[in-house]
């Protein structure tokens, strides 16, 4: 018999919203159950598991259901405060898609209008909506999640600072203006130019991520502004997990002048050229 979680607990120091995300994005790490550990996390470590008991031939089984989760349409946290003008008393910190990779946009209680980056659908891809800058990254992310996951969080932690200042500053106005439709304006503006911020932060951390770790490289470049492309190799454990070691021999050496049996080594799957 399943005991359910008690629907209120009190929490060990005050909480703010950057805890909150934080929870919303968890994996269980550092956990028994920390999906960024183990073999199906792969060699890189993402916690993110498609559905596995689909199709045709169908395995019972599951994966551990974690908060932070791919199958997610968007997220929010609800922050109510007291002591504040009631136009910015309540704010929706809200993200798109997935939380692990999503940043929290905060809209006031006295917004008027929600900014065109907020009406993304999955059914037609527009980038310039949160909802596909985020699911880029998303997807992006799976490729080396667990040096790409760094840089996200960097975003995130960076973004939500600059959101929450903006956040303190419609407060501070909203307290000494008279004019509610200055107000009101205030609070629009700030909604549509952080939306939109997001928007061009996330794509232009998709950019980055895709430069540098693209093709299993880490790239970059040196003090003197070459570029450097370094390989960035499976680790061992994976490698001996999947018996990379018992895979096809090395190709065989070739003697000079053993034009053949280069072409052999070197592309025998591929039909040689015949004269004309």
């Amino acid at each position: 018999k399943s005991r359910p979680y008690p629907a209120t607990t009190r929490p060990d120091r005050l909480v703010n919203v950057h805890d909150f995300a934080l929870v919303m994005r968890s994996y269980y790490e550092g956990t028994p159950f920390d999906q960024t550990k183990g073999l199906a996390a792969g060699p890189w470590g993402t916690p993110d598991h498609a559905m596995a008991n689909g199709g045709s031939h169908a395995m019972k089984g599951n994966w551990e259901r974690t908060i932070g989760l791919w199958r997610t349409s968007d997220s929010h946290i609800v922050q109510a405060r007291d002591g504040v003008p009631e136009a910015v008393r309540g704010v929706l910190w809200w993200g798109a898609h997935a939380a692990p990779t999503t940043v929290y946009v905060p809209f006031t209680s006295g917004l008027t209008d929600l900014p065109n980056a907020t009406l993304g659908h999955y059914e037609w891809q527009d980038k310039s909506t949160l909802l596909w800058a985020c699911r880029w990254i998303f997807n992006l992310v799976q490729l080396k999640y667990s040096r790409m996951i760094l840089h996200v969080r960097d975003l995130q932690d960076a973004y939500h600072a600059r959101a929450k200042s903006a956040v303190e500053r419609v407060t501070a106005l909203a307290a000494s203006a008279t004019d509610a439709v200055e107000i009101r304006q205030a609070l629009d503006d700030m909604a549509r130019d952080l939306a939109e911020d997001a928007v061009v932060q996330l794509r232009e951390l998709s950019d980055m991520l895709m430069f540098k770790y693209g093709d299993g490289f880490i790239a970059g470049f040196d003090s003197q502004g070459k570029y450097v492309a370094k390989p960035d190799p499976y680790p061992d454990w994976w490698l001996n997990a999947v018996n990379f070691s018992s895979g096809p021999p090395d190709v065989p050496a070739v003697a000079e002048g053993d034009t053949g049996a280069a072409a052999a080594a070197h592309g025998g799957r591929h039909r040689q050229p015949q004269a004309q």
